[in-house]
């Protein structure tokens, strides 16, 4: 036992001699080597649905040229913008796709360009916060999650709206600190972007930020000019929000089918019901999700050891872990559907949870006398936790090739010509992008259910669309009423 606790002393002193910068960067390195050989795979492995919507805009972008207000998703039927959330991440792809790159490398590229500065903005935090070790915990926690192995390489925007929200908590420190007013512009800029790039996630990173302002507050004397680099950091990313919000409402406003579809049940949608919030399933599986794809089963742990830490300390230092305990809680139970029915919702807190993982590390390092054994112990616990999710984590390596999408896309494209619009009727929910993507087919995605406004009997008048329907995996003509 002595013979071991003396390896585990040595190892630990030969790592604190290497350079900070040098463990950073490996880390990052190895991050992004482990995600290269994922980028060229169809975009359907998960939420196929959600990553061909994003990469229709980009492509679109690309042969048509840039308009940030009119993002085109061709399946909801002529106009064919959608503008939910702010398209940059799509803007920032155009240029390269017009290159002639393929779109799949460069979309998983960006995000996981995006998902790289999050986890170097997560380290820089964390060491300001906490110091060194917590920092570097929270960057490891972060990078090689299982959720973050799938998702730091998907087309999506999240990670480009994770690190704008970083980036406003980040900013708003130097911003304070240096009594900087560039630093204070750069934090309302980024501000701007996580609000309107994904409202939900800007939100969180709001929260938090704001905590970190009341910590400040508590511990000078200078509390009006605080309190004026704060108004000036939020209130023009909350105008900007508010602006995008009503401008893109009123292009959905355009086409019946879209706004149907995405605004007339947006409160429950985003938001939930009183009753989902009284069943113990929903909060089972969100929890699951947080234990088997972010934290293991010694999340408990970990927060045990966080709030011990935070006991020691000062109030000017709690309020910002507090902030970050906070939103892991608070994000679920106000946008309870969202993260019940996507997971990758998640994406908005797991650098507060990687953060509090770290900062439960650096305290068991620090203050408990078997504290290195006691951590090699959890870590392998939190990795053994994970082992049951080999199949999560090897899809990102998985080719999707023969996927269903695919399949109904190859069919799609074999029954119709590419002069003409598509009218695809599903009776199942299975409402999907994708489709018509990989198809390359335009036109209009019906699920009979919840047709709205008789878009079936206009795509079946219209003697520009082939209406076909989706039967059990297979297409087929549809004999329209």
């Amino acid at each position: 036992m002595r013979r071991s606790r003396n390896l585990i002393q040595r190892v630990g002193a030969s790592c604190r001699k290497v350079r900070e910068s040098v463990w950073v960067g490996a880390v990052l390195t190895l991050t992004v080597l482990t995600r290269l050989p994922t980028l060229s795979e169809p975009l359907v492995e998960m939420h196929g649905f959600r990553q061909t919507q994003t990469a229709w805009s980009a492509v679109l972008f690309a042969r048509q040229g840039i308009d940030l207000l009119h993002p085109q998703v061709p399946v909801l039927g002529p106009p064919f913008a959608l503008p939910l959330e702010l398209p940059l991440f799509q803007a920032m792809a155009a240029p390269l796709l017009r290159l002639g790159l393929p779109v799949e490398p460069v979309l998983r590229g960006l995000d996981l360009l995006w998902f790289t500065v999050s986890a170097l903005l997560i380290y820089l935090i964390g060491r300001r916060l906490a110091g060194r070790q917590t920092a570097l915990i929270a960057l490891i926690a972060f990078a090689f999650s299982p959720f973050a192995i799938l998702w730091s390489r998907t087309a999506l925007v999240e990670y480009l709206a994770v690190a704008a929200g970083l980036a406003v908590l980040y900013f708003t420190m130097l911003a304070l600190d240096r009594r900087s007013w560039r630093w204070t512009a750069a934090a309302a800029i980024a501000g701007a972007i996580a609000l309107t790039v994904k409202d939900t996630t800007g939100a969180v990173w709001g929260v938090v930020t704001g905590a970190y302002v009341l910590s400040r507050l508590l511990r000078t004397h200078s509390r009006r000019e605080i309190v004026g680099r704060a108004l000036i950091i939020g209130l023009p990313a909350m105008a900007a929000a508010i602006v995008w919000m009503v401008a893109s409402a009123a292009v959905r406003r355009e086409n019946l089918y879209a706004y149907t579809i995405n605004d007339a049940g947006f409160g429950p949608w985003f938001f939930g019901t009183a009753a989902q919030r009284l069943d113990p399933s929903t909060w089972l599986v969100i929890a699951s999700r947080i234990l088997e794809e972010l934290t293991g089963f010694a999340a408990l742990v970990w927060l045990y050891l966080a709030v011990r830490e935070i006991r020691h300390q000062t109030w000017s230092f709690r309020l910002p872990w507090l902030g970050l305990i906070g939103v892991i809680a608070l994000a679920p139970l106000v946008l309870t559907n969202v993260y019940l029915v996507h997971d990758y919702y998640l994406a908005a807190i797991s650098p507060a949870i990687a953060l509090v993982v770290g900062l439960g590390g650096a305290h068991l390092l620090a203050r408990w006398r078997a504290g290195r054994t006691i951590g090699l112990v959890l870590v392998a616990a939190w990795a053994m936790a994970f082992w049951s999710l080999g199949d999560y984590v090897a899809l990102p390596y998985s080719l999707q090739t023969n996927s269903g999408e695919l399949r109904i896309a190859r069919q799609i494209e074999a029954e119709t010509s590419p002069d003409r619009m598509v009218a695809l009727v599903t009776h199942d929910y299975s409402w999907d992008p994708a489709y018509f993507f990989y198809a390359h087919r335009e036109g209009l995605l019906v699920v009979d259910e919840i047709v709205p406004l008789g878009a079936l009997q206009t795509a079946c008048s219209d003697p520009r669309y082939q209406v076909l329907e989706l039967v059990d995996g297979t297409v087929r003509p549809y004999h329209c009423p």
